[in-house]
């Protein structure tokens, strides 16, 4: 029994010792579960008492070659359960090493079978898999050189094994000419010293299409150390190459796009933004990962109802295509053209992907235009009635030019000299209108900038109210081409601006400098200054009552006015707004609501012109 279970262990291989005669002396619990037979019940008995009767003379002739000391192996005969039903069975003799013994083994073939069948489908799951991923296997004899071939690399070089038979010096030949040498140096390496490789090239099958290939082997050594086989992978990845390529190609495009790209989760968390992001919103990736946009990009006068629509539209999983105010990293607002897409796969939204433009020159560039298209109406409007009035008060002018000619009444003559002054007045209003709206082009003045703005103040100031202090701190130095009326104009207009805002008392300071660059963070930007090496910096500050955020961007529109009682035109900002941007100006406005107010000008230092000695 001890020389059984060395022989079969855990296996379920039928085993039994056969005497001389055939019967059984000893044999394993494999019987019992394959036949229902009890040890007891076969030890003792001939082995052919329950083969079938059609094998009997089989199984006899058997073991007669046994008992001559032959083996006979591959014996397949019917063997009878203890039920009556017969399984078929697979045996093997070998003669035993004393007392004539006979070892007797066997398999039951549903077993075999079934084993086979598994084989089978595992080798055609094997080929169907390989041949998905276009994967074939080879090996080389290193001491022969023959060349192995599975099916799939024939179906990669677009050949058969009916009409190609692998030779090594062949095979090298589909490699691309470009790849041949490669491949040939590492092949003739392998039979000096032989190691593993990996590598990808390309191969020009027989049907002449290029296709890339991802090559590994690995040698097979001997128990001496020899090297004797090569064999390893081969598989066409042309697709994947190709959409690799096409992966990078649109991640370089990704980055390199002046358009922020931004990718979200399923729970609108970033997951990646390009470095056109980072540049708009002032955020590095690192800040803004895992985070939603919403934490970090909206701001006090983002409209609440824009991003309802975001929230509402992405709910029900369509595209997102919207202008919104945004906030970057330091607090600056900007317009954000913004569409988002939403990502399914199998029904279930997985991403977010969201296209950020910044829109807020544009925007600035229509209001401009709007504005400058609402002055050339008010200019048009305006030219009209000057001219109609002009041809009135030439009427006038004529007539009383005959009365003062024909007139011999002293009495009358204090009435048409009025008359006369009355009518000067009346065109010198309409020349100073057309004059205004205009803005007729001038040969700009040199003026001594800090000693105007100082007579600007000493003339304004004594009109306003005592409670209301006016302060100058100039420190720009220099003088400065500009077109004087205009301009002083322009300043007076903002110095009048600050004394209404302030209700009783408060504070107006006019300040003055150079500045070598201009600096955005001073206040809303309205008009952006010409670019330039330096810059003449004019601001007038004051502490009244400020300016709401909702009023920031139409003060400068014709006759928008904060003015409750409408005691104004509303045409002072306006004509300020065009002044600048004709001449290429910058305005910004800073504003808190009971806090004050500050106009920031910017005046462009064109070396060409603006080159007087400092002051």
């Amino acid at each position: 029994m001890q020389k059984i279970k060395a022989l079969t262990g855990k296996s379920s291989l039928l085993v039994a010792i056969l005497t001389k005669t055939g019967e059984f002396c000893s044999l394993n619990s494999v019987w019992r579960k394959a036949f229902n037979w009890e040890k007891e019940e076969l030890l003792g008995n001939a082995f052919t008492t329950h083969i079938h009767p059609k094998h009997q003379n089989n199984a006899l002739s058997a073991l007669r070659k046994v008992d001559k000391g032959q083996e006979t192996l591959d014996l397949n005969c019917l063997y009878r359960c203890k039920n009556g039903e017969f399984v078929e069975v697979q045996w093997a003799m070998t003669p035993g090493t004393k007392n004539n013994e006979t070892i007797l083994t066997g398999r039951v073939m549903a077993e075999i079978y079934e084993l086979e069948e598994r084989i089978q489908d595992n080798a055609a799951l094997f080929e169907r898999a390989t041949r998905l991923i276009r994967l074939g296997h080879w090996s080389i004899d290193l001491s022969s050189k023959a060349l192995f071939w599975s099916n799939e690399i024939y179906n990669i070089h677009a050949l058969t094994p009916k009409n190609y038979t692998p030779e090594l010096d062949s095979a090298i030949e589909f490699y691309h000419p470009e790849d041949r040498a490669i491949v040939r140096e590492l092949v003739d390496r392998a039979f000096t010293t032989p190691a593993p490789w990996d590598f990808k090239l390309r191969i020009i099958r027989s049907d002449g299409e290029i296709r890339t290939v991802h090559c590994i082997a690995e040698p097979h050594f001997n128990d001496n150390g020899e090297a004797i086989k090569l064999s390893g992978s081969f598989q066409d990845i042309t697709d994947h190459e190709v959409l690799n390529e096409q992966v990078e190609l649109l991640s370089k495009v990704a980055e390199t796009t002046l358009a922020g790209v931004v990718i979200c989760d399923a729970n609108k968390n970033v997951i990646w933004v390009n470095n056109a992001f980072e540049t708009i919103t002032k955020y590095t990736a690192e800040e803004v990962y895992g985070k939603s946009l919403g934490q970090f990009l909206q701001g006090p006068d983002t409209d609440p109802e824009t991003v309802q629509e975001i929230r509402t539209t992405l709910a029900a999983g369509q595209d997102v295509n919207v202008e919104i105010l945004n906030y970057d990293k330091n607090g600056a607002p900007y317009w954000n053209q913004l569409l988002i897409s939403p990502i399914t796969k199998g029904g279930t939204i997985v991403n977010f992907i969201g296209i950020q433009h910044d829109i807020t020159a544009r925007k600035r560039e229509s209001e401009i235009s709007s504005r400058s298209q609402k002055m050339g109406a008010i200019g048009k409007l305006a030219g009209g009635i000057c001219h109609d009035m002009n041809n009135i008060m030439a009427i006038i002018s004529g007539n009383t030019q005959l009365l003062k000619l024909k007139n011999s009444n002293p009495d009358l003559e204090k009435c048409i000299a009025n008359l006369e002054r009355a009518t000067e007045r009346a065109s010198g209003v309409t020349k100073r209108l057309l004059k205004t709206v205009r803005n007729e082009a001038r040969k700009p003045d040199i003026i001594n900038l800090d000693e105007e703005l100082r007579h600007t103040i000493e003339s304004v100031s004594p009109s306003f109210p005592e409670g209301i202090i006016v302060g100058a701190d100039l420190g720009f130095h220099a003088s400065l081409f500009c077109n004087k009326h205009t301009f002083l104009d322009a300043i007076t207009n903002l110095l009048v601006n600050a004394k209404n805002a302030i209700e009783k008392e408060g504070r107006i300071t006019l300040r003055s400098e150079l500045s070598s660059f201009f600096q955005p963070t001073f206040g809303e930007v309205i008009l952006h200054p010409r670019e330039s090496e330096e810059y003449c910096l004019i601001q007038v500050e004051d502490t009244g009552k400020g300016i709401n955020k909702s009023n920031l961007s139409k003060i400068f529109d014709p006759f928008f006015s904060t003015k409750a009682e409408k005691s104004s035109a509303g045409l002072g900002l306006s004509l300020l707004f065009q002044f600048a941007l004709e001449e290429g100006y910058g305005i910004q406005v800073s504003s808190r609501e009971n806090m004050g107010t500050t106009f920031s000008l910017w005046i462009p230092l064109n070396r060409t012109d603006n080159s007087e000695l400092a002051i």
